[in-house]
Formats: structure tokens, C-alpha cells, sequence
């Protein structure tokens, strides 16, 4: 999965402003592709219909930026 270009005026040298706390943003605006989010819900759907974990979550961030954050599938308290 390759990196979209970044935002305009960017270079992959260019700093983002520094962040106290997670940041909800968009994947263009760090330098990834726009449909990460659907690659990503794809990829949970497979695993989960083969059986890989009955649910999971997952967190994608960078540069101090939060960029998915979803939960799948259902919690398996059986043993």
C-alpha cells in the first residue's frame, strides 16, 4: 500500500505541527492514500470471516495525527 502524495507545499521532510494529544485527520493530510480506511475494513473482513479472532480493533496514527480508529466484529467471551 504506497503513500499518496502530501498535501500541497508538502515534502516528506515537512514538519506538522507538534500535538499535546491524538488529533483526528485524514490520511491525506500525513501523507496516506485517502481510501485507507476502506483497505483497512476490507482486511478486518477477510480475517474475520476466516476465522482469524471473532472482533479486533484497530488504531492508525502518525505524526501525532489519528487517522482510523473502528472496532469489528463481536466480543468472544467463550473459552
Amino acid at each position: 500500500m504506497g503513500c499518496a502524495s502530501l498535501p500541497s507545499g508538502a515534502s516528506p521532510r515537512t514538519r506538522l505541527p507538534a500535538v499535546n494529544a491524538l488529533v483526528p485527520d485524514q490520511p491525506a493530510a500525513v501523507g496516506m492514500r485517502n481510501d485507507l480506511g476502506t483497505t483497512l475494513d476490507s482486511i478486518m473482513s477477510v480475517a474475520l470471516r476466516e476465522g482469524a479472532a471473532p472482533g479486533g480493533t484497530l488504531a492508525v496514527g502518525r505524526f501525532g495525527r489519528l487517522i482510523h480508529l473502528k472496532g469489528y466484529g463481536r466480543l468472544d467471551t467463550a473459552l
